[in-house]
């Protein structure tokens, strides 16, 4: 799945693995919901909303390549900060 960051560093426009041909983008923010995240599309709004506000930690697809996505660039960012040390 790509990913395009849209309001760094915590927003991101994850494109749809199953209608990605179609251009479709689902908006991503991973420090919603306490940082456990949420995302636009249908099956974390419809289905996994209810169990994250009832405490639960539950991530859709997009929001697991969201995340997967800004742990890679934060990991760079850190390596780079030590190697000027």
């Amino acid at each position: 799945m790509d990913v395009e960051s849209f309001e760094p560093p915590f927003r991101f426009h994850v494109v749809s693995s199953s209608r990605g041909s179609s251009g479709l983008k689902h908006l991503v923010d991973l420090a919603e919901n306490d940082f456990v995240g949420a995302c636009t599309c249908e099956h974390f709004s419809m289905t996994l909303i209810r169990e994250v506000r009832a405490g639960k930690v539950v991530r859709c697809r997009h929001l697991g390549v969201a995340r997967e996505h800004w742990l890679q660039w934060m990991l760079k960012r850190v390596k780079a900060e030590l190697d000027k040390q």
